[in-house]
């Protein structure tokens, strides 16, 4: 009986507020744009950018191994910092759930 009673007032304020709400809904879903109109302008504005580095490339006579290297050195700096972290940290915890 109470749980009758309960779920009848739950829904009843579901109900008023999604009647509340449903104005601000409705404003919200047609200022905005859709999501994958949002991700198709992105992938435009990186292609436009990254269009650029080639041509800045050239202007400074930075030859592609340079690049190449110093791009490869930096994922290996990162990625070893992180694999000693999370190693700390597997220990760590590896520790505490020692008796």
């Amino acid at each position: 009986m109470v749980n009758a009673i309960l779920n009848g007032f739950f829904n009843l304020v579901i109900g008023l507020v999604s009647t509340i709400l449903a104005p601000i809904d409705s404003l919200i879903n047609s200022a905005i744009p859709q999501f994958g109109n949002v991700l198709t302008n992105f992938a435009n504005f990186l292609t436009y950018i990254l269009g650029f580095i080639p041509w800045g490339l050239s202007w400074f006579h930075i030859p592609a191994t340079t690049l190449t290297f110093v791009i490869y050195y930096l994922i290996a700096k990162i990625t070893t910092s992180a694999t000693i972290h999370i190693i700390k940290l597997a220990l760590a915890w590896w520790r505490t759930l020692k008796p």
